[in-house]
């Protein structure tokens, strides 16, 4: 276990939902909301340890203004979105760039050393296309040839501060990032979910959460919404998505946590998956082959036999 920084202590969250990015956070956050006995942020992905502080905004961790302008970086706004949480109520965000920033561990040892902690993990190629499909906005029969570009750029770089828009393969590296946390907590207070399980067992998965939680795990929830799809739409539909997507970040700037939580969850029920360009055997397997290390390694850590991974 190494040293934690000197930072605020916080009374909220509970529990904090790490990432990664398109790995199902957002359905996760949804159905979470709907149990008494939790009380979500009012508003998903306040990244508030997404700051070198935290709670200093000249310091963000991220080189994209777009969500350092959205974020939530003061203390005590960041507490207040779990205001009315009520006793008893385990209290949860979910930011999915804490899994990738290296500072972020020892932030949230620091400022929630009693919090426990939730990564979701899915087929690395497979996430790094979603979350390719998620900001694309060129044409649809380019698709697979911008992506093989984009990640080929990539696959040579370092880990870096995250930017958007420079980020393909990175974020799915997970062993390394899980590593990081297992530094400063143990590894009892972080639970691992595979997407995959939560796509195929929602019912069996939460329940294993809510233990994990420590609430009741025999609560119903409705799982029939997958929100915030990512697979590409005709061109009209993706514009309309941009710019309803552009209008939502500027509002929830200005409105009050609990009006922009509605926004938030009205938004990602629109998004719904459509067609999506398969990706060619040969490039899947190159880029399994790229994340092997980071593979072996999370198999090592949730002890199931993940070479489906590798095809």
């Amino acid at each position: 276990m190494v040293e934690t920084p000197d930072v605020r202590r916080l009374q909220h969250p509970d529990f904090v939902v790490l990432g990664a990015p398109r790995c199902g956070t957002t359905s996760l956050h949804h159905y979470l909301d709907q149990h008494p006995g939790v009380a979500m942020s009012r508003v998903k992905e306040p990244n508030f340890f997404l700051f070198d502080g935290p709670g200093d905004p000249s310091r963000p961790l991220v080189e994209a203004p777009d969500i350092i302008a959205k974020s939530v970086s003061d203390p005590e706004a960041y507490e207040h979105l779990f205001a009315g949480a009520g006793p008893g109520r385990s209290t949860g965000e979910v930011s999915v760039l804490y899994l990738y920033c290296e500072r972020t561990p020892e932030l949230i040892a620091g400022s929630l050393p009693a919090a426990r902690l939730v990564a979701v993990l899915r087929h690395p190629v497979d996430r790094a296309y979603s979350h390719f499909l998620f900001t694309y906005t060129g044409a649809v029969d380019s698709v697979r040839s911008e992506f093989r570009a984009a990640a080929e750029r990539e696959m040579g770089l370092p880990d870096t501060p995250f930017g958007a828009g420079t980020h393909v393969l990175r974020l799915g590296r997970y062993g390394p990032q899980i590593d990081r946390y297992l530094d400063v907590v143990g590894r009892d207070r972080l639970h691992l979910i595979l997407h995959e399980d939560l796509q195929e067992r929602p019912d069996e998965v939460l329940a294993d959460l809510c233990r994990f939680l420590d609430v009741d795990p025999s609560f119903d929830f409705d799982t029939s919404v997958a929100y915030n799809g990512s697979a590409l739409r005709g061109s009209t539909t993706r514009m309309v998505r941009q710019a309803l997507g552009g209008t939502t970040s500027r509002l929830k700037r200005v409105l009050p946590p609990g009006a922009a939580g509605r926004l938030g969850r009205v938004r990602a029920r629109l998004r719904r998956p459509g067609a999506t360009p398969p990706l060619g055997a040969e490039f899947r397997r190159e880029l399994a082959e790229w994340f092997e290390p980071s593979t072996a390694r999370v198999e090592e850590l949730v002890g199931r036999d993940l070479s489906h991974w590798r095809r």
